[in-house]
């Protein structure tokens, strides 16, 4: 047997915001815009090629549950070319796609089996004769607090049982954990031979065996989403079930740091591009480029929080875009001592800290920024609250310190 694990498409993902910036080459802004559904393209590719016997898709295959005109038409195509094929497709929505099938209805080709709001069980036949049980349901709604696990029955006398679940792990350290959560307890306790799990992004394996998975999201689509994006293609072996990572990202992610001390804008800007060509891309790449001083510098604040800086770069890199495969899309600084001086101030910074950047207090956050999609993945990414942490403190040390500086003199 050999199948499929796919999940997080979000097609017509915006890209947390990219396509609106003007100075994007008209040629990247386009494969951007592209990028999901190529990838989604490649899975599909890959499906016929590989001749498996069928593709499942848990969760999130939309970006939001109101799809474009243009997403339904390509995605009905795409299925259409694996039936000609006769694979079939197992289809849970998540929490972006969300599907109410009490006053909505699909019209997918008879490949495609959508699971329900409830958890089902779909059984097949393959064409060895082995029987395959396909447990599965899809989000009625964008928030599940509960958990479904206990719903997916045990695995009866099929000779492969397959679970599929859009949801959070509680062993996973993420603040996700109010999407249809779950124990690995949970899931082993029903015995199947393999868990295809969606909603994490970051690629994963939950259990030593490695048949409870994460295939993570096919296409990047932030820095937060950095490393290589796909699916898992799964083939028996015996009497297990083995995942092998496959990429179709056509756009990547990467941070790039440069320590610029001691260089004027114009090293800064030559340093960039030397560094750019250093990395030897083949896939194009968007990149955060990060500068690394030891204290704080106004002027590269200064350049960085105007834009100036960011323009000049993706000005000289649009020149040498086709031959590095590389492009600069935001910078931030870095300073490695960027407390502040006063201890009194440090000390009101701490309490602020502890006080406005609290588990409670980013869950508010989210409650009010929960219509905005990127706002939401920077909240849920530890990494990004500890960067809004040090930027806020590197702020009111430049305010703080280059205040006093212009006070002695």
């Amino acid at each position: 047997m050999k199948f499929i694990h796919a999940a997080d498409i979000h097609l017509d993902s915006p890209f947390s915001g990219l396509i609106q910036k003007s100075n994007l080459p008209a040629k990247l802004e386009t494969a951007i815009k592209e990028s999901t559904f190529n990838s989604f393209k490649q899975i599909v590719a890959d499906a016929i090629s590989n001749e498996v016997d069928f593709v499942i898709i848990a969760g999130d295959l939309f970006d939001r549950n109101e799809r474009s005109i243009a997403a339904d038409a390509f995605i009905n195509d795409q299925f259409k070319l694996l039936d000609e094929r006769n694979i079939p497709v197992f289809l849970i929505f998540g929490n972006h796609d969300f599907f109410n099938f009490d006053n909505k209805t699909l019209s997918y080709p008879d490949n495609v089996h959508v699971f329900s709001n409830e958890v089902t069980t779909k059984e097949i036949t393959l064409d060895n004769g082995q029987t395959v049980d396909l447990s599965g349901f899809s989000f009625k709604n964008q928030w599940i607090h509960e958990s479904y696990a206990d719903s997916f029955p045990v695995k009866g006398n099929s000779d492969w049982a397959i679970g599929i679940m859009h949801g959070s792990a509680d062993s996973i350290d993420s603040p996700e954990a109010n999407y249809a959560p779950f124990s690995v307890g949970q899931l082993e306790s029903k015995h199947y031979d393999y868990w295809a799990l969606g909603h994490i992004h970051k690629r994963q394996s939950l259990n030593d065996a490695k048949t409870i998975n994460y295939s993570g999201n096919s296409q990047g689509r932030s820095i937060n989403e950095s490393g290589d994006k796909g699916y898992l293609l799964v083939s028996s072996q015996g009497d297990k079930l083995v995942p092998e990572f496959k990429k179709t990202a056509v756009i990547d992610w990467q941070l790039l740091t440069i320590d610029v001390d001691n260089l004027d804008t114009n090293q800064i800007v030559e340093t960039t591009m030397s560094r750019l060509a250093e990395l030897q891309l083949t896939t194009t790449t968007l990149v955060r480029v990060v500068f690394k001083t030891e204290r704080p510098n106004a002027e590269i604040s200064m350049n960085i929080n105007n834009g100036d800086l960011l323009a000049v770069i993706q000005s000289a890199n649009s020149k040498e875009l086709s031959s590095l495969y590389a492009f600069v899309v935001s910078l931030k600084y870095q300073v490695n001592d960027s407390k502040i001086d006063t201890p009194l101030d440090q000390e009101f910074f701490d309490q602020a800290t502890t006080d406005v950047l609290n588990g409670q207090t980013i869950d508010e956050y989210k409650n009010l920024f929960g219509n905005y999609d990127f706002i939401l993945d920077d909240l849920n990414n530890s990494e990004s609250v500890d960067e809004i942490l040090q930027t806020s403190q590197q702020l009111i040390s430049e305010k703080v310190n280059y205040g006093q500086e212009d006070t002695e003199n």
